[in-house]
């Protein structure tokens, strides 16, 4: 009888070590799973969109609809956090500027400093982003820059106008968009 009693204290371990990898592994799935819905969730909740028309009446922030888009892409941009869209409908966005700290001390028609979409909703033949070049030279103290990007910005199906830097040793000139 003892012998019998030892076989099945081994049977017994055997099962309950075989219980405690399948707990273990179906522990593990889960956190896997919740890692996944979080994950998601994390990339749903930054992803806002907000809007650009530069013909909207009532632009309201956050941006967040067209009846209420902003009228200029760099306030949306502002406003935006990372990993947002911005959407810009059709239009020449020629006005403004914004300075980025630390840079040659050209202003931009646009800069964007953390990464971000910023997307045209029909395309470069309909939506541009104009620079300004001083007629005569490719850089000088009236230049406007057309668009400042950081590392990790998706810029996207936009045209553009000739912009150039304020420094020759910075500079470069954006042709027209074909």
């Amino acid at each position: 009888m003892f012998a019998v009693d030892s076989e099945f204290k081994k049977r017994l371990r055997r099962i309950n070590r075989t219980l405690a990898a399948v707990s273990n592994h179906m522990n593990l799935q889960l956190l896997r799973v919740a890692l996944g819905v979080f994950i998601l969730s994390t990339l749903n909740a930054a992803a806002t969109v907000h809007y650009v028309d530069i013909n909207c009446s009532t632009p309201t922030a956050p941006y967040t609809d067209w009846a209420t888009a902003a009228t200029n892409i760099q306030d949306a941009v502002d406003i935006a956090a990372s990993g947002a869209i911005v959407m810009v409908t059709n239009g020449v966005y020629q006005t403004g500027s914004t300075f980025v700290s630390g840079l040659d001390g050209t202003p931009n028609r646009v800069a964007v400093t953390k990464p971000l979409t910023l997307q045209s909703v029909n395309g470069p033949a309909f939506t541009i982003i104009a620079g300004y070049q001083a007629p005569g030279t490719t850089n000088g103290a009236s230049a406007v820059r057309c668009v400042y990007l950081t590392n990790g910005v998706a810029l996207t199906s936009f045209g553009r106008s000739p912009g150039t830097a304020l420094r020759s040793s910075t500079a470069k000139t954006l042709p027209p968009s074909p």
